[in-house]
């Protein structure tokens, strides 16, 4: 009894001192990145990150291949190279093996020294939402944010259980951002402006030329991805059933899943299909990250599960049927125009927790709330194809249109039909004409871009910027009620207000933040280094670029005084 305890202390101190050499090797590390930020830049490099590092995926996947097919025509473009940061090179093998006779083309393990340099140093940084909170863009480099999908539900600062951090997803990556893509008007006025509270402190460009991950929907070529999917044990003669429901949880780092569930709802979906059709599961990438390990050792899970080496745009262009619930996957596979189910069983609790953007009346599919409802309706469906199609028509119409950049709607005027739409030729040739990408290219990769950036004046930004800044030290409930009676009296049609703090574990004031502020005033996350700065301006610089982008104040109230380093003139409009 006494070697057992005696073990397990000596196991205890040995984690102990594995956890502070790793913190240790990360701080060493990210230390390294900000001395690469005085490293010549690469003008002729390309750095790219998609869903965290999951693989050569999303909008960065189409527009790398896109370029590969524009450097056979223009030979300039072979001179560039291009670097994707994967978290798991193992776990993204076959995602990454389709291009190993690429030679401008690296593969570089996410947060090793080699991929904090070339992030410090690439010309042209092309990511999504999911970036580190060590990233400080420099000045010379120019960053294109692909964002996040067209949401059906709440998101940003409006999701009230998870204000700050589902806020901060988009945000912070948003304000280093010299352009932001967009699918439509209502992802720039209503989510990036509004949910996201960009308006008035986003000074980079709205991008509306199209996502280029949609050419993949209408130009993949069948052939192609149903070889890449027989490679991974599927078979390629069956229609396919795509079930692909979004994550759930309170919080991004408290998701719940069941794969016993899921499982078991693939089974009796099977059960109620015809024999030319499969049914397959594709869970989202946060659920993705959890399982993989998961479906590697279990052959009948390996056997349902679609992994996320297959790229969702080209899955999407051969998949028959969609069965979502709340997925911004809905507003990628319209562009098909083929049949949507959705299904839910937790539907009126969903709705009633998280809220909806868009009313259920909108969407254009059937709804289920239990597996058997969702088995009749699936099987209903499949035996009257012709009809459904028919039924929901002109709902798939709206929301194709909707979707693309050439529709003017800034709300969701046009699903709720109270605007006119064009004809159908002219939305399928707008919504399926594949040159997003290359609209992409022409956009980003021109001599003097820089001075193209162009960034339109709103009335958010000519009012007065006040920045709060509240540390650890004041997260007491008597002073942020303080700071809150102070905002409450403040003239919000003349003043828009941030409130920078730091990052807490402390759950009862992340609530009061999430609950108590005004929900029209933005709350930004500062996350302090894992190392003492050394004091020079040029790393407050940094240190201020990595936490507020472009943003800059007119005023400053101290609640706490500003992080180390920082002088008052740093983050003020000069």
């Amino acid at each position: 009894m006494t070697d057992v305890k005696a073990t397990g202390k000596l196991k205890n101190i040995t984690e102990n001192f594995k956890n502070v050499l790793i913190s240790d090797l990360e701080a060493d590390k990210k230390k390294y990145y900000f001395s690469c930020l005085e490293l010549p830049i690469d003008e002729r490099t390309v750095f790219y990150e998609c869903l965290g590092g999951l693989g050569i995926l999303g909008d960065q996947r189409a527009v790398f291949k896109a370029m590969i097919r524009v450097s056979k025509k223009q030979p300039e473009f072979n001179r560039m190279t291009h670097i994707f940061s994967v978290k798991n090179k193992e776990l993204a093998d076959y995602n990454l093996e389709e291009f190993k006779g690429i030679k401008n083309l690296l593969i570089v393990e996410k947060g090793s020294r080699v991929y904090y340099r070339h992030l410090a140093t690439a010309k042209y940084l092309f990511m999504d939402n999911q970036t580190e909170d060590i990233l400080a863009k420099r000045d010379e480099q120019i960053f294109i944010n692909s964002g996040t999908g067209i949401p059906i539900k709440n998101s940003g600062f409006e999701y009230m259980l998870d204000r700050t951090k589902e806020g901060n997803t988009v945000l912070r990556s948003m304000l280093n951002s010299d352009f932001m893509l967009c699918a439509n008007n209502y992802m720039k006025d209503r989510i990036y402006k509004k949910a996201y509270l960009g308006d008035g402190m986003y000074a980079g460009e709205f991008l509306k030329i199209g996502m280029p991950r949609f050419d993949a929907i209408s130009k993949t070529a069948r052939p192609y991805i149903l070889k890449r999917l027989e490679g991974l044990g599927f078979d390629p003669s069956k229609k396919i059933i795509l079930y692909a429901p979004t994550w759930r949880g309170d919080k991004r780092e408290n998701i719940s899943y069941s794969i016993t569930e899921l499982m078991g709802r693939i089974k009796k979906m099977r059960r109620n299909v015809p024999k030319d059709y499969e049914v397959y599961l594709r869970v989202h990438p946060l659920v993705y990250k959890e399982i993989y390990r998961d479906i590697a050792e279990d052959e009948e899970l390996r056997e349902m599960v679609i992994p996320q080496t297959i790229d969702t745009s080209e899955l999407l262009s051969v998949t028959d049927v969609l069965i979502t619930d709340f997925s911004s996957i809905t507003m990628d596979f319209v562009k098909t125009g083929r049949p949507i189910l959705f299904y839910a069983e937790d539907m009126s609790e969903y709705i009633k927790d998280r809220g909806l953007l868009l009313p259920l009346e909108c969407l254009p599919g059937a709804f289920a709330e239990s597996i058997e409802d969702l088995c009749y309706i699936l099987k209903a469906t499949l035996d009257n194809l012709d009809d459904y199609n028919i039924f929901y028509k002109e709902k798939y119409l709206r929301m194709k249109w909707w979707t693309g950049p050439a529709c003017e709607d800034r709300v969701i005027e046009t699903l709720l039909k109270n605007r006119d739409i064009p004809d159908e030729e002219t939305i399928n040739n707008a919504a399926n004409d594949g040159g997003n990408s290359i609209r992409f290219i022409k956009k980003i990769f021109t001599d003097n871009i820089r001075s193209k950036i162009h960034h339109d004046e709103t009335e958010q930004d000519k009012k007065a910027k006040i920045v709060y800044y509240i540390s650890k030290r004041d997260f007491k409930i008597p002073v942020l009620e303080r700071v809150k009676e102070e905002i409450e009296n403040i003239d919000l049609e003349k003043a828009d207000i941030t409130i920078l703090r730091e990052e807490s574990d402390n759950k009862a004031i992340n609530a009061y933040f999430d609950t108590e502020i005004p929900k029209n005033i933005r709350i930004l996350l500062y996350t302090n280094l894992p190392y003492e700065g050394d004091g020079r301006s040029q790393f407050i610089m940094y240190d201020r670029n990595r936490t507020l982008g472009k943003a800059r104040f007119d005023y400053i109230r101290e609640i706490s005084k500003l992080p180390v380093g920082w002088s008052t003139y740093s983050i003020t409009r000069k």
